[in-house]
Formats: structure tokens, sequence, C-alpha cells
């Protein structure tokens, strides 16, 4: 008889939730099941969720736990253990929880019952939580790396995220040439919008000009 066992998968970027890592997640934790004879009951996937982020903050997680307290699954399946948390004190507190609930947690990379080895081998829990210290400081270091590559770009261009500005985009030169036009010619904001809009000119969604949106414009140029 094959083990039942819910499927979890999390990215922690939003900008993530379309991107490889759930799939690839999946896949991986698939592979493992149909090899290990478990059967996947269902999946819970956690988008836009920091691998720091306490379970009880995490939506899907308390979804899956409900369904697991409710019913015969008593084992959750993860492509590896970063997926489940990147904090040392995180990981080790959801641990502590699966085990004494008697839920199985198992990892697709290794293939072992992770909530067994740190009950039943003091070695292999503290291999366990040496490898969540690495998974948080990799966590630390790629944050340092991005927060200095934003650094870099902003001090070459002046902004580095965020909307890019009005007539930084194709078709908008003219437009901002008019703005600057008439702003040097002395006209307000509302004047500005009214002789845009007769001109025929268009915000970039294709709207009319409002003076808010104008003065918005003017206080950037």
């Amino acid at each position: 008889m094959s083990t039942k066992a819910y499927l979890y998968a999390r990215v922690s970027g939003r900008s993530q939730i379309d991107g490889d890592g759930i799939p690839r997640q999946r896949v991986a934790v698939q592979a493992w099941a149909a090899n290990a004879n478990v059967e996947i009951a269902g999946e819970y996937v956690e988008g836009g969720v920091s691998g720091a982020d306490d379970c009880m903050e995490r939506p899907a997680f308390q979804d899956m736990l409900s369904a697991i307290l409710g019913n015969g699954v008593k084992a959750i399946v993860v492509e590896n253990l970063s997926r489940l948390a990147r904090s040392f004190v995180v990981q080790d507190s959801i641990l502590t929880y699966l085990a004494s609930r008697g839920i199985s947690l198992y990892s697709a990379d290794t293939g072992a019952c992770v909530t067994d080895d740190i009950q039943q081998d003091a070695m292999k829990r503290a291999i366990v939580q040496m490898q969540a210290v690495m998974f948080e400081l990799e966590k630390s270091m790629l944050v340092r790396k991005l927060r200095a590559a934003r650094q870099r770009k902003r001090a070459a261009t002046g902004r580095c995220e965020g909307t890019i500005p009005f007539g930084h985009k194709p078709g908008e030169e003219a437009t901002l040439a008019r703005i600057r036009e008439l702003a040097n010619r002395g006209a307000g904001a509302v004047r500005i919008a009214k002789a845009l809009n007769a001109t025929g000119h268009r915000t970039r969604k294709g709207g009319d000009w409002k003076a808010g949106t104008v003065q918005g414009i003017l206080a950037r140029i």
C-alpha cells in the first residue's frame, strides 16, 4: 500500500509565481514520489512567502495542516528543505512541530524522512540544522548582492526600480517635450492638461490628461 502525502511548494517573491520555480518543485516531488511508492494526494503552493516567515504566517501551510489534522494523510513532501524554510529557527520549529504531531516530512532531493532523522539520530539532526544555517547564509548573501546591484544601478542611472517615469518609453518623448515647452511658457498643470487633450496627446494608458498627472511629471523635470 502506498503512503499518501501532500506536496508543499514555495517561492518567496510574487514575481516568481509565474516562473519555473513552482513547476520545477512539482516535477521533482512527483518524480521522487513515483519511485518511493508515495501517492501525492494534493498540493499546497505558497506564492510570495519568505522562507523566513513562521508557519503561522503561511496561508497554504496552515490550510495543509488543517487538512492533515482532519484526515488520514500524515506526510508532506518538499523539493528540498530550503522550500520549507530558509531560517534556522523557523525550520527547526516547523520540523519539531510536525514530528510532535506524528506528521512525516520528506525531502525529495535526498529521499530522507527528515522528521524521523531529527528524532532518532543526533548526528542527522545536527546535519539538518547545519543545512538550515547554510540556507540562511545563502539567502543573506543573495540579499546583499542584490542590494549592491541596485545601489550600483541607482548611482549610474539615478533609478533602479519602480514605475518608469513618463517620457522614458517609446512614443512619449514628443508629449514630454510639449509639457516642457508649455511649462517654460509659464503654463500651470491645469492649462497644460487642457492643451495636451486638445491636441490629441494621450497619457501612457491612453486616457485624457488630468492636472494631477501633469503636476507629478512637472515635479520630476
